[in-house]
Formats: structure tokens, C-alpha cells, sequence
């Protein structure tokens, strides 16, 4: 069961409820999408710590499990989407449809460019520090088979392969 606490912060107060869990992912992927700078970074961090700060009542009213499987759910929820949206598997303005495998390398890259700002934003609060694992466990979840393309993505991104790159091994 949910609280109404973690409830109003993940889907508001509106009649119109958005996810906002879902829109906090899309943020940091759309920052992701362009990493490269410090300044990235720091904007990223910026988006971490006003989600924790505004989320902080929830997480206390809910407890770390629910919060943080909110947070995963909205991870899956995410890659679920990518994986059928028909304007995110296709290129040229539509006209042209990726593969599944192309569509499987697409996500795989978004998902370690979004690891990248994550982790090189430096996390400082224990809640923040958890963002790197429930996000690899959303797109495990959406794509259980899609650990060894998003481990080929993290060879170009070697701070995120450091930090994440133990949740992708089957043995561990």
C-alpha cells in the first residue's frame, strides 16, 4: 500500500496526474543526452538534489522500500515505453523504423549516457546515491535480456561502468 504522502509526490495533486518519478528519469536522460561538460554535471546535480529535497516527505512518510520501488517502477516504466513508442524506434521523422536490435543498442546508450551525468554528478545524500542502481534495475526489469548491450554502452563510459558495471554480471 501506498501513502498519500509518496502518492502526492509522485503523481501531484492535479486532477490531470503526471508521473513525476517518470519525468524526474526523463530529465536526467535528456541531460545525458548532451553530457559532456562539467557544467552537465553540475545541472544534473541540481536536478538530483531538488528531487530529493522536494521527494523527502515522501520518503519519509513511505519508508526507503516503497520510495525506492516507486522510483524503480518509474525506471521500468521509462524503458517500457521506449520499447513501444513508435516516434522513439523510428529515424527520420518517422520514416524509417530501427531493428530491434538497433532499437535494444538505442535504449542501451540512453540508459549509460544517463548513468554517466548521474554518477559524475557526485552524489552526496544516501537517497541520491541509490539513483545508479534503481535505474539499471527499471531497465533490467523492461529488458531482462539487455544487460550485455548496456554493458557494451558503459565500456565508453568508465565512471558509470565503475559504479554500475557489478549489477550487470549474472554472477553477482
Amino acid at each position: 500500500m501506498s501513502s498519500p504522502e509518496l502518492d502526492r509526490a509522485r503523481y501531484g495533486t492535479k486532477a490531470a496526474k503526471a508521473d513525476h518519478f517518470l519525468g524526474f528519469w526523463l530529465s536526467l536522460v535528456i541531460e545525458g543526452r548532451g553530457y559532456g561538460r562539467l557544467s552537465d554535471a553540475r545541472r544534473a546535480r541540481r536536478t538530483i538534489d531538488a528531487f530529493v529535497a522536494d521527494t523527502a516527505p515522501a520518503l519519509a512518510e513511505a519508508g526507503p522500500e516503497a520510495y525506492f520501488e516507486a522510483l524503480r517502477d518509474a525506471a521500468r516504466l521509462y524503458f517500457d515505453t521506449t520499447l513501444t513508442d513508435p516516434a522513439y524506434s523510428s529515424t527520420m521523422f518517422g520514416l524509417k523504423r530501427l531493428s530491434p536490435e538497433e532499437l535494444r543498442g538505442k535504449i542501451a546508450n540512453e540508459a549509460a549516457s544517463a548513468l554517466s551525468v548521474i554518477v559524475d554528478s557526485n552524489l552526496e545524500t544516501d537517497t541520491a546515491r541509490q539513483l545508479p542502481r534503481l535505474w539499471v534495475e527499471g531497465y533490467l526489469e523492461a529488458l531482462p535480456d539487455g544487460a550485455p548491450a548496456l554493458r557494451g554502452a558503459l565500456t565508453k563510459r568508465a565512471s558509470a561502468a565503475d559504479a554500475v558495471g557489478h549489477l550487470l554480471d549474472p554472477m553477482a
